[in-house]
């Protein structure tokens, strides 16, 4: 499997199962451009340099360098992806499978949905209006700590 197939995979998988809800949080991307800008900010100056821009981004490479010898390799990259992708795994079955035996069948994902269907609408009409949506949204971000769909803490 090629890298690219693997990155692609691990997105399209993260989307699919999280996108909504990461991008509807906190009035989607104008807010995540807030928080990152906050971060990079680092002398509160109102204005990013480059010098701010590049520290802020420096763990990441930092953590992909296993064996700190200044270089990322392809295993290195690898293995970050596959630590990713266990994480990403680990969340969805923790989640999906009730029973607890390491497989989610098309009864434990619909009864999921149907929980979720549930806790969305707030008004038990049996439809979920666009402001129980939204604020559904609001209410899975702040239980899951806001961090779906933006780069996390150092790990």
């Amino acid at each position: 499997m090629t890298l690219k197939y693997k990155m692609v995979s691990a997105s399209a998988a993260v989307l699919i199962l999280f996108g909504a809800p990461a991008m509807a949080q906190d009035k989607g991307p104008d807010r995540r451009g807030d928080r990152m800008f906050e971060r990079f900010d680092s002398d509160a100056s109102g204005a990013v340099s480059l010098d701010e821009f590049v520290e802020a981004s420096s763990h990441r490479f930092t953590r992909m360098d296993r064996n700190n010898d200044g270089t990322v390799s392809e295993d290195e990259v690898d293995a970050f992806i596959a630590k990713r992708t266990r994480r990403i795994k680990d969340r969805i079955l923790s989640r999906l499978d009730a029973n607890g035996d390491g497989a989610i069948t098309q009864a434990e994902f619909e009864a999921s949905r149907r929980d979720r269907f549930a806790r969305l609408d707030t008004d038990k009409s049996g439809e979920i209006e666009k402001a129980e949506a939204r604020e559904g949204f609001k209410r899975h971000g702040r239980r899951h700590g806001k961090r779906h769909g933006r780069h996390r803490d150092k790990r």
